[in-house]
């Protein structure tokens, strides 16, 4: 696990996980993928200042209750425990459960 503490630069509401990631869409897909596969997605992307004029960026899965927020909006500060998950082709996407507003 990570925890990022940054700016909120992205913010999809809702997306559906198996067609953004170019996945099979079957019983077995949505297994391997644990938290991504059962249940509505939306996705963040934060970036963490690493020194004066350079960040990283985060973009991960998040469940939709979380990013229905009203006040929830790009330019705040936020802190997000990030878990890297591997997907059945092997590549490794982060996805967060819980986050929380700085400013």
């Amino acid at each position: 696990m990570k925890e990022v503490v940054g700016v909120l630069r992205e913010l999809t509401r809702s997306l559906g996980v198996i067609r953004a990631l170019k996945l099979e869409d079957t019983s077995m897909t949505h297994a391997l993928l644990g938290p991504l596969g059962g249940q509505p997605m939306g996705r963040i992307t934060i970036h963490q200042s690493s020194e004066p004029g350079y960040f990283e960026s985060f973009t991960c899965w998040i469940p939709s209750e979380l990013v229905e927020d009203p006040r929830l909006k790009r330019g705040l500060t936020v802190v997000a425990v990030l878990e890297a998950l591997a997907l059945p082709d092997g590549r490794r996407v982060w996805f967060c459960d819980d986050f929380q507003l700085v400013g």
